[in-house]
């Protein structure tokens, strides 16, 4: 994404991005236990789509996620988790998605994958001129898209089909 980052900096995309009151707030989650846990606050305005805050911790469970949204003075539209969410916790025998509904916050699960990742890459790549990120509290997605690159297979000495799997 490496291009695609250059245009928005170049096209003053990524810097100040202040939060639009009038619109509603929405939030992306990348659930983690053994690594992070991740939600990015974003909202539509217009035809762009603006990034306007991060938060990225480990170890922690739901309560904890509920309490950080709730400190946030957006007002919320969506939530969107991935379909893990939707897995039972070993010890209560819960579902993330109901101890998440208990707390006050109502996913929308999206489901896995029907096409290839190629093609999500692509259609991410699609995006990215609507992109607008906040460069101050969103500095961990410019950070990550830089770095996001295909797998090497040493062995083989090619590049795999799907990203590495890092920070």
């Amino acid at each position: 994404y490496a291009n695609y980052l250059t245009e928005l900096w170049d096209n003053k995309q990524i810097g100040i991005v202040p939060w639009d009151r009038t619109q509603k707030v929405h939030t992306s989650w990348d659930l983690g236990i053994g690594d992070s846990c991740v939600i990015i606050w974003w909202q539509c305005c217009g035809n762009e789509i603006h990034f306007i805050d991060y938060f990225e911790t480990h170890g922690k469970g739901m309560p904890y996620y509920a309490d950080v949204i709730k400190d946030k003075p957006y007002n919320y539209g969506f939530h969107f988790a991935p379909h893990d969410i939707k897995a039972r916790e070993f010890g209560s025998g819960n579902a993330r998605l109901s101890t998440a509904s208990d707390l006050g916050i109502d996913f929308v699960v999206l489901d896995t994958l029907k096409w290839r990742i190629e093609d999500g890459i692509e259609n991410v790549r699609g995006m990215f001129p609507r992109f607008w990120i906040d460069h101050t509290k969103c500095i961990h997605i410019v950070k990550s898209l830089e770095n996001y690159r295909k797998e090497y297979d040493a062995v083989r000495q090619i590049y795999k089909n799907k990203p590495l799997h890092d920070k």
